[in-house]
């Protein structure tokens, strides 16, 4: 039987809790820590090899199709995204909202091209969760009314995690966010 006291704090906690994506960190960020650094290469051709598997498993038919359309004057921002979308199998909301941290209502918008006028951090977001090279956010921030400001925050920090570590998840790109204390992306309400 629970005492008084321990009834009490049961029925104050009840209705509080909080609920966290589960995941782990990207294996990457780990060797910025000394804890985590190997001190010696155990296999380097096993590791070469691996790397050049990832390198040759680009598209770069899907990049030059995206490319073009970027750059052609009767594409708008929403179509590009909605093409890279429909290429990851974002066809639901709800994955849109998982891997952007943005409403899942924007979703919506983009693929009926109604969104084009997004913020910066919105299309950030999405550049983040979609991970997107930098090279690509690039040419897709010159596509839309945003410009980024390589020397200020929050652009600078933005450019400098995917510069040094690429395709990181949106909860790694905002862990690291939260650290140099710039806003995370991806805030915006939820439903």
């Amino acid at each position: 039987p629970l005492s008084h006291s321990s009834e009490r704090f049961f029925k104050d906690t009840i209705h509080h809790f909080a609920l966290y994506r589960a995941g782990s960190i990207d294996n990457r960020v780990l060797t910025f820590h000394p804890n985590y650094q190997t001190p010696q290469l155990r296999d380097p051709e096993k590791a070469y090899q691996a790397f050049s598997e990832t390198i040759s498993s680009y598209d770069e038919n899907r990049e030059i199709e995206l490319v073009k359309m970027i750059g052609n004057p009767q594409k708008t921002l929403c179509n590009c995204l909605w093409f890279l979308m429909e290429k990851r199998n974002w066809k639901y909301s709800e994955t849109f909202s998982s891997e952007t941290g943005l409403h899942k209502n924007y979703h919506g918008k983009i693929k009926n091209n109604n969104y084009n006028n997004m913020t910066t951090n919105v299309l950030m977001a999405i550049c983040v969760g979609m991970k997107i090279n930098l090279r690509i956010t690039e040419k897709l921030f010159d596509k839309s009314k945003n410009k980024i400001d390589y020397y200020n925050d929050p652009d600078k920090t933005y450019i400098r995690i995917m510069k040094t570590m690429p395709a990181l998840s949106l909860d790694d790109f905002n862990g690291i966010l939260q650290r140099c204390n710039v806003k995370e992306l991806g805030t915006e309400i939820k439903e």
